[in-house]
């Protein structure tokens, strides 16, 4: 959905654009201990991997939870959100003329730390992480 709706900005609304920040923040609460909200195998890659941005028309590496920021946000209000990677990231660089994409995940101090507590005991460890292979797939 977000890629139909950039290259649409891009073909239709805007001479030029300069960044596409996308913002995926959940603030509801399910009442549980701990749950991730889709497949948890993606959250430890994105978690225990490195993060990779496009900027400057040039991908770019980041540790997880390195580059943050705060936006007051409609719905939700003023949340904290990580830059980390996304495959919409990947498409949006190969696919339209913007020198900087990044995606940007807001997570509970909770669920940072019981997902730390996961990868202090190796249960997130992989050699290779998916987005490491995905961008080599792009090269």
């Amino acid at each position: 959905m977000v890629n139909a709706y950039a290259a649409l900005a891009v073909d239709e609304y805007f001479d030029t654009i300069e960044s596409i920040d996308i913002i995926d923040v959940n603030a509801g609460s399910h009442g549980k201990y701990f749950a991730t909200n889709f497949d948890p195998e993606i959250n430890f890659r994105e978690f225990t991997g490195q993060v990779w941005s496009w900027q400057n028309s040039q991908w770019t590496s980041n540790k997880m939870f390195e580059v943050k920021r705060t936006d007051d946000l409609p719905v939700v209000g003023e949340q904290t959100t990580y830059m980390t990677g996304h495959d919409e990231v990947h498409s949006l660089s190969q696919n339209l003329d913007v020198p900087n994409v990044r995606f940007w995940m807001g997570f509970g101090e909770h669920y940072i730390n019981v997902f730390t507590v996961l990868k202090n005991l190796d249960f997130c460890q992989s050699s290779l992480s998916q987005q490491q292979r995905d961008l080599k797939s792009f090269h």
